[in-house]
């Protein structure tokens, strides 16, 4: 839960990794454990060997599969599932597995195996010992071929199923800035650099924003308009991004290469790389001549 002391253990690769990540969205690690240290001074560990999608699917056929339980959101869940199973969200899976028997088996599924790996922690904590994870998630399963449960229209055959992994849209440079001057007030722009990064130099119309007050408060997620989200370079804002983007609808932008290649395309007219993957933001035409925002300060876009 969001404010909870933190305490890693892995390698110290792994740690230091999972600091890094923790601490760009918000989190402060209170320390760490080195997990090779833990194993050579024989304290107890916990592990578990992931069931394969076939085999999982073998079991469910027979009738000798183990319970299993859907960690992902009740709207992910009802959109696709691997069968008849339980749908338990992980941020309710602590409470809601009281109504399972601890001494039967689990198997937790989700999406790639991320959030369903960390529901055997809570299971295990809660007094399961029988539980394992899906290799692969739902996306392992229906690159398998095997068979899915989705809504239909009545009268119509079941699509094939797709990967149902929503992404942010990239944007590059040149549209962002045309997006300031031919769509102003269409869209939401927020910038998820530090506070003195932000003061030293923004862009006209966005707000300054946590990257974690922007992943965890659920005012983001709606609006009429796309979200669009810069960072300095657009690492931190595509995580962000691609979180938010598995939790709305709404569509969610990021700048490739963020606010130090906006300086330098759109600022300096020096050319980026082009965007790998351009959703394309088609220019409007309004029937009077738009607006040129305020040229910003030029300064650097904060590192």
């Amino acid at each position: 839960p969001w404010g909870s002391t933190v305490v890693l253990c892995g390698s110290p690769e792994e740690v230091a990794e999972a600091r890094l990540r923790l601490h760009r969205v918000g989190y402060e690690v209170a320390g760490a454990l080195d997990i090779g240290n833990w194993i050579a001074a024989k304290q107890p560990v916990f592990s578990n060997e992931p069931i394969a999608p076939q085999e999982l699917y073998r079991r469910m056929k027979d009738g000798s599969a183990p319970v299993i339980v859907d960690v992902r959101l009740p709207t992910e869940w009802m959109g696709l599932r691997i069968g008849n199973v339980l749908n338990m969200p992980l941020n309710q899976l602590s409470e809601l597995s009281s109504k399972l028997d601890p001494a039967q088996p689990v198997t937790t599924v989700c999406n790639s195996a991320y959030r369903s790996s960390m529901g055997l922690g809570l299971l295990d904590r809660n007094g399961f010992k029988k539980v394992a994870s899906m290799a692969g998630g739902g996306e392992a399963w229906i690159t398998a071929g095997l068979p899915v449960l989705q809504p239909t229209a009545p009268g119509t055959a079941a699509a094939q199923p797709k990967r149902l992994v929503p992404l942010p849209d990239l944007i590059d440079p040149a549209q962002l800035k045309r997006m300031l001057m031919d769509l102003p007030g269409t869209f939401d722009l927020v910038d998820i650099r530090p506070t003195a990064h932000f003061s030293d130099y923004n862009l006209p119309g966005s707000r300054n924003v946590d990257v974690a007050d922007l992943i965890n408060n659920s005012v983001y997620l709606t609006g009429a308009g796309p979200l669009v989200i810069v960072d300095r370079d657009g690492s931190v804002a595509l995580m962000a991004g691609g979180i938010l983007a598995q939790k709305t609808a709404r569509p969610i932008k990021v700048l490739f290469g963020g606010l130090s290649a906006y300086w330098n395309t759109a600022e300096m007219g020096e050319p980026v790389k082009a965007v790998p993957i351009a959703p394309g933001v088609p220019a409007a035409k309004p029937s009077i001549a738009p607006q040129t925002p305020d040229a910003p300060k030029k300064k650097s876009a904060g590192c």
